[in-house]
C-alpha cells in the first residue's frame, strides 16, 4: 500500500542451478512507475516457455480450381495477392454442409482438412509449394490459402521443469512455429501439456521424459503429440500418467511419433481429420483409466462425436507393442485405408480391432493379437459399411478363436493363424524395422 514513487528503483534477482552443481546468477535493476501503462502481449501465453509467431497476416484467398492430392501447386482466383517465395501458408478446406453430410461429421468447430506449406514459386495466381498435397482441397468446400508469420528455430534443451501448482499452462508451447526443438527435457507434473504445439511445421520433441500432469482427467488435456501441425517429429520420449499419449488432432498430418514408451495412458487420433501420421516402435501401456485415458491402446474419435468429429485417411501404425484393458484398436468411423502392420496387441478384455461407421479399406498385416478373454474375435465389424478390409499373415492367440465376427467380412483373408492363448507370444520382427528410417535413407 506504499506509494511506489517513493521506491522508484527495484532490483530483481534470479538464480539457475544446473545438474553438475554450477549456478548462474543474474540481477536486473528496474524502475517502477505507476504512471506508465504496460505493454501487454496481444494474447495470453500458453506456456511457461512460449515460442509464438505473429500468426495470420493475410485474408483468405480462395482457390480457382481444386487442389488435388499429389499436386504441388494450387491456383488462386486472383493474381492480386501478397504471397511470395519463402512464405509459409495454411491451405484449408471448409467443413461445408455437403461435406458434413458425406462424413457424418457432427462437430461444428475446430480445424479439419488443412496443411502448412512453404511457397517455393509464385507465377501470377499459381502458387507452388515445397511438397505435394496429402488431401484434395475442393473449390466446392471453399478451400483457401492464408499467410501467417512464424517464429523459427526456437529451442529448449537440457532442463528439468516442474509445475508446483495447478496452472492452465503448458511447460513448453510452440505456436505459429517452424523448425523449433524441445530436447533432453524432464517435465514433472505439467499444468496443461508438457511440450505441445499448434500451427507448427518441422518441429521436434526428442529424448524427453514427461511425468504426470495437473489436468489429465475428463475435460483436461495432458496430451503428448501434435495439434494442427504438419511434418513434425517426436522421437525417443518416455511418458508416465499423461492422458492421451501419443496423440494427433485437428488436421495434424504427416507427423511421425516413434521410439516412445507411454505408460498409463492411451494413444489417440483425438479429433479433426488427422491424416497420414505414422506411429512406429511405440510401446503403449493402457492399463488404467485413472489418468484420463479410455482403456484402449489406440482410439480414433467418431463422426457422431460433436466435440471431436472423425479422423482422416492413411494413418499408419507399425511395429508397436501395446497392452490394454479394453479393445486394442477402437476406430470410430470414416477411417479410410489405415495400415496396421507388425504390431503386438495384448488385450485384457475385448477384441483386437473394433470397426464401425464406414471404416474401410484397412490393411491388417503381420500383427499378433493376444486376447485374454474367451469371447472376443480378432476383428469385430459392428456396421455393414466396413468393407474392403484385408487380413494378411496375422496371428490370433486366445480370444474366441475367430478372426472376425459381426456385420461384414474381410475382402482378403489369407495366411492368418489361430492358436491357443499364449501370453508370452513375442512381438513380430519386420524385415524393415522402421518406415521412417527407410524413407529417410531412400528419399530423393
Amino acid at each position: 500500500h506504499r506509494d511506489l514513487h517513493s521506491f522508484p528503483t527495484r532490483r530483481s534477482s534470479d538464480l539457475a542451478e544446473y545438474v553438475d552443481g554450477s549456478k548462474f546468477h543474474v540481477e536486473t535493476e528496474v524502475t517502477v512507475d505507476r504512471a506508465v501503462s504496460p505493454t501487454l502481449p496481444d494474447r495470453e501465453p500458453r506456456g511457461f516457455f512460449f515460442f509464438y509467431g505473429r500468426g495470420f497476416s493475410s485474408p483468405d484467398f480462395r482457390l480457382a480450381a481444386d487442389g488435388v492430392r499429389g499436386a504441388s501447386s494450387v491456383t488462386l482466383q486472383t493474381a492480386d495477392h501478397p504471397f511470395k517465395k519463402g512464405d509459409i501458408v495454411i491451405l484449408r478446406a471448409q467443413e461445408t454442409p455437403a461435406r458434413r453430410a458425406v462424413t457424418r461429421n457432427a462437430c461444428n468447430w475446430g480445424s479439419f482438412r488443412s496443411t502448412h506449406l512453404f511457397i517455393e514459386a509464385v507465377d501470377g495466381a499459381k502458387l507452388t509449394f515445397n511438397q505435394p498435397l496429402r488431401l484434395d482441397y475442393p473449390v466446392a468446400d471453399e478451400s483457401f490459402v492464408r499467410k501467417f508469420d512464424i517464429v523459427r528455430g526456437g529451442r529448449v534443451e537440457g532442463m528439468t521443469l516442474e509445475t508446483k501448482n495447478d496452472y492452465w499452462l503448458s511447460s513448453v508451447f510452440f505456436e505459429y512455429a517452424s523448425d523449433c526443438l524441445a530436447r533432453d527435457l524432464k517435465v514433472i507434473k505439467c499444468g496443461r501439456n508438457a511440450v505441445y504445439a499448434t500451427h507448427a511445421k518441422f518441429c521436434s520433441i526428442l529424448d524427453c521424459e514427461f511425468e504426470n500432469a495437473w489436468n489429465n482427467l475428463g475435460g483436461g488435456t495432458a496430451y503428448v503429440g501434435w495439434e494442427n501441425a504438419s511434418d513434425c517429429l517426436i522421437d525417443g520420449i518416455v511418458t508416465t500418467n499423461m492422458r492421451h499419449a501419443p496423440v494427433v488432432q485437428w488436421g495434424a498430418s504427416g507427423n511421425v511419433i516413434r521410439n516412445g514408451v507411454f505408460s498409463h495412458c492411451d494413444a489417440q487420433w483425438h479429433a479433426g481429420w488427422s491424416t497420414e501420421n505414422l506411429f512406429e516402435n511405440c510401446t503403449v501401456i493402457s492399463d488404467t483409466k485413472e489418468f484420463g485415458g479410455y482403456g484402449y491402446a489406440f482410439f480414433a474419435s467418431a463422426p457422431e462425436d460433436g466435440a471431436h468429429g472423425p479422423n482422416g485417411p492413411r494413418n499408419v501404425i507399425y511395429n508397436c507393442d501395446t497392452y490394454s484393458i479394453n479393445t486394442a484398436v477402437w476406430l470410430g468411423g470414416m477411417n479410410e485405408n489405415w495400415i496396421f502392420a507388425y504390431n503386438r496387441f495384448r488385450v485384457k478384455q475385448g477384441s483386437g480391432f473394433f470397426l464401425k461407421t464406414a471404416g474401410f479399406d484397412h490393411i491388417l498385416k503381420g500383427n499378433v493379437a493376444i486376447l485374454e478373454d474367451k469371447t472376443s474375435p480378432f476383428v469385430l465389424f459392428t456396421t455393414p459399411d466396413c468393407s474392403g478390409v484385408e487380413l494378411i499373415g496375422n496371428t490370433l492367440s486366445g480370444g474366441n478363436g475367430k478372426l472376425f465376427e459381426g456385420m461384414q467380412k474381410p475382402l482378403v483373408e489369407k495366411d492368418n493363424r489361430v492358436i491357443p492363448l499364449n501370453p508370452q507370444l513375442p512381438r513380430p520382427t519386420p524385415a524393415v524395422p522402421s518406415i521412417y528410417e527407410w524413407q529417410m535413407k531412400h528419399r530423393k
